[in-house]
Protein backbone atom coordinates (compact mmCIF):
# COMPACT_ATOMS: atom_id res chain seq x y z
CA UNK A 1 0.00 0.00 0.00
CA UNK A 2 1.33 3.44 -0.96
CA UNK A 3 2.05 6.13 1.61
CA UNK A 4 -0.71 8.69 1.93
CA UNK A 5 1.77 11.39 0.88
CA UNK A 6 2.18 9.64 -2.51
CA UNK A 7 0.24 12.03 -4.75
CA UNK A 8 0.58 9.70 -7.74
CA UNK A 9 -1.35 6.96 -5.94
CA UNK A 10 -3.54 9.45 -4.10
CA UNK A 11 -3.96 12.61 -6.23
CA UNK A 12 -4.65 15.97 -4.58
CA UNK A 13 -8.19 17.32 -4.87
CA UNK A 14 -10.02 20.44 -3.79
CA UNK A 15 -12.32 19.04 -1.12
CA UNK A 16 -16.01 19.79 -0.81
CA UNK A 17 -18.21 19.31 2.23
CA UNK A 18 -19.79 16.22 0.64
CA UNK A 19 -16.41 14.44 0.30
CA UNK A 20 -15.55 11.51 2.54
CA UNK A 21 -12.46 10.82 4.61
CA UNK A 22 -11.28 7.77 6.55
CA UNK A 23 -11.04 7.65 10.35
CA UNK A 24 -10.72 5.22 13.24
CA UNK A 25 -13.87 4.97 15.36
CA UNK A 26 -12.82 5.18 19.03
CA UNK A 27 -16.25 3.97 20.13
CA UNK A 28 -16.08 0.82 17.99
CA UNK A 29 -12.71 -0.85 18.67
CA UNK A 30 -10.93 1.64 16.37
CA UNK A 31 -12.56 0.11 13.31
CA UNK A 32 -11.88 2.05 10.11
CA UNK A 33 -14.93 4.03 8.98
CA UNK A 34 -15.77 7.04 6.81
CA UNK A 35 -17.34 10.41 7.53
CA UNK A 36 -18.12 13.48 5.45
CA UNK A 37 -16.22 16.73 5.83
CA UNK A 38 -19.58 18.37 6.59
CA UNK A 39 -19.79 16.12 9.68
CA UNK A 40 -16.47 17.54 10.93
CA UNK A 41 -17.69 21.06 10.25
CA UNK A 42 -20.78 20.37 12.36
CA UNK A 43 -18.74 18.68 15.10
CA UNK A 44 -16.67 21.83 15.57
CA UNK A 45 -19.67 24.18 15.34
CA UNK A 46 -18.51 25.85 12.13
CA UNK A 47 -21.65 27.11 10.48
CA UNK A 48 -20.37 29.83 8.15
CA UNK A 49 -20.50 29.83 4.37
CA UNK A 50 -18.66 32.00 1.83
CA UNK A 51 -20.56 33.04 -1.28
CA UNK A 52 -18.41 34.26 -4.17
CA UNK A 53 -20.61 36.18 -6.57
CA UNK A 54 -19.64 37.78 -9.88
CA UNK A 55 -22.02 40.47 -11.12
CA UNK A 56 -21.45 40.89 -14.87
CA UNK A 57 -21.46 44.25 -16.64
CA UNK A 58 -24.79 43.50 -18.36
CA UNK A 59 -26.40 43.05 -14.93
CA UNK A 60 -24.72 46.19 -13.58
CA UNK A 61 -26.04 48.25 -16.51
CA UNK A 62 -29.65 47.22 -15.69
CA UNK A 63 -29.31 47.33 -11.91
CA UNK A 64 -31.74 50.24 -11.64
CA UNK A 65 -34.55 48.18 -13.14
CA UNK A 66 -33.57 44.59 -12.27
CA UNK A 67 -32.21 43.56 -8.86
CA UNK A 68 -29.43 40.97 -8.74
CA UNK A 69 -29.87 38.08 -6.33
CA UNK A 70 -26.60 37.61 -4.44
CA UNK A 71 -27.82 34.78 -2.17
CA UNK A 72 -31.07 32.90 -2.71
CA UNK A 73 -33.75 32.77 -0.02
CA UNK A 74 -32.69 30.07 2.48
CA UNK A 75 -36.08 28.39 2.94
CA UNK A 76 -39.04 28.49 5.28
CA UNK A 77 -38.17 29.39 8.87
CA UNK A 78 -34.58 30.33 7.97
CA UNK A 79 -32.76 33.68 7.84
CA UNK A 80 -29.48 34.89 6.31
CA UNK A 81 -27.06 36.37 8.85
CA UNK A 82 -24.52 38.43 6.90
CA UNK A 83 -21.20 38.57 8.77
CA UNK A 84 -18.88 40.32 6.31
CA UNK A 85 -19.09 41.73 2.81
CA UNK A 86 -16.13 42.54 0.53
CA UNK A 87 -16.19 43.82 -3.05
CA UNK A 88 -13.64 43.87 -5.83
CA UNK A 89 -14.50 46.23 -8.69
CA UNK A 90 -12.74 44.61 -11.64
CA UNK A 91 -12.74 47.56 -14.03
CA UNK A 92 -13.08 47.08 -17.77
CA UNK A 93 -12.15 49.51 -20.57
CA UNK A 94 -14.95 51.98 -19.81
CA UNK A 95 -15.86 53.10 -16.27
CA UNK A 96 -19.49 52.89 -15.16
CA UNK A 97 -21.37 56.13 -14.56
CA UNK A 98 -23.75 55.33 -11.71
CA UNK A 99 -25.26 58.45 -10.18
CA UNK A 100 -26.39 56.65 -7.04
CA UNK A 101 -24.79 54.14 -4.70
CA UNK A 102 -25.77 50.48 -5.04
CA UNK A 103 -27.50 49.03 -2.00
CA UNK A 104 -27.47 45.47 -0.70
CA UNK A 105 -30.83 44.65 0.87
CA UNK A 106 -32.21 41.87 3.01
CA UNK A 107 -35.93 42.07 3.77
CA UNK A 108 -35.89 45.73 2.61
CA UNK A 109 -33.21 46.50 5.20
CA UNK A 110 -30.05 48.11 3.82
CA UNK A 111 -27.26 45.68 4.81
CA UNK A 112 -24.47 47.67 3.14
CA UNK A 113 -24.06 50.43 0.57
CA UNK A 114 -21.53 50.24 -2.26
CA UNK A 115 -20.53 53.80 -3.07
CA UNK A 116 -20.78 54.94 -6.68
CA UNK A 117 -17.10 55.90 -6.40
CA UNK A 118 -16.42 52.17 -6.05
CA UNK A 119 -18.58 51.02 -8.98
CA UNK A 120 -17.46 54.00 -11.10
CA UNK A 121 -13.77 53.52 -10.36
CA UNK A 122 -11.31 53.76 -13.25
CA UNK A 123 -8.86 51.40 -11.50
CA UNK A 124 -9.40 48.01 -9.88
CA UNK A 125 -10.53 48.52 -6.32
CA UNK A 126 -11.09 46.25 -3.29
CA UNK A 127 -13.34 47.52 -0.49
CA UNK A 128 -14.32 45.96 2.83
CA UNK A 129 -17.90 47.04 3.35
CA UNK A 130 -19.46 47.60 6.76
CA UNK A 131 -22.51 45.47 7.52
CA UNK A 132 -25.37 47.14 9.38
CA UNK A 133 -27.77 45.63 11.89
CA UNK A 134 -31.45 45.17 11.16
CA UNK A 135 -34.39 42.80 11.25
CA UNK A 136 -33.54 39.52 9.52
CA UNK A 137 -36.58 38.52 7.47
CA UNK A 138 -37.33 34.83 7.16
CA UNK A 139 -36.89 33.17 3.76
CA UNK A 140 -35.81 36.28 1.85
CA UNK A 141 -32.92 36.61 -0.62
CA UNK A 142 -29.97 39.01 -0.39
CA UNK A 143 -30.34 41.51 -3.25
CA UNK A 144 -28.10 44.07 -4.96
CA UNK A 145 -30.17 47.11 -5.99
CA UNK A 146 -29.85 50.63 -7.35
CA UNK A 147 -32.46 53.30 -8.05
CA UNK A 148 -30.92 54.20 -11.42
CA UNK A 149 -29.16 52.53 -14.31
CA UNK A 150 -25.66 53.32 -15.48
CA UNK A 151 -25.61 54.28 -19.17
CA UNK A 152 -22.06 53.11 -19.80
CA UNK A 153 -19.38 50.87 -18.39
CA UNK A 154 -17.95 47.38 -18.44
CA UNK A 155 -16.21 45.14 -15.98
CA UNK A 156 -17.32 42.93 -13.12
CA UNK A 157 -18.24 43.46 -9.52
CA UNK A 158 -16.87 40.47 -7.60
CA UNK A 159 -18.29 39.99 -4.13
CA UNK A 160 -17.28 37.74 -1.23
CA UNK A 161 -19.98 37.34 1.40
CA UNK A 162 -19.37 35.51 4.68
CA UNK A 163 -22.69 34.44 6.18
CA UNK A 164 -24.57 31.75 8.03
CA UNK A 165 -28.09 30.43 7.80
CA UNK A 166 -30.02 30.53 11.07
CA UNK A 167 -33.15 28.52 11.75
CA UNK A 168 -35.85 30.29 13.74
CA UNK A 169 -36.36 28.73 17.18
CA UNK A 170 -33.43 26.27 16.98
CA UNK A 171 -30.43 28.53 16.25
CA UNK A 172 -31.00 30.70 19.30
Amino acid sequence: MAKISNTVAYPNVSPSLSDYFVLSDENDSLLTKTAKLSDVKTLFGIDTVVAKVEVQDADLLTLGTTDVTLINAPGAGKVLDIISFDVFMDVGDVAFNFINASVVKLNNVDITTIASTTTNSTTDLIVKQSVTAGVLGQNVPLLLTNIGNATQGNGQLRINILYRVLTANTSF
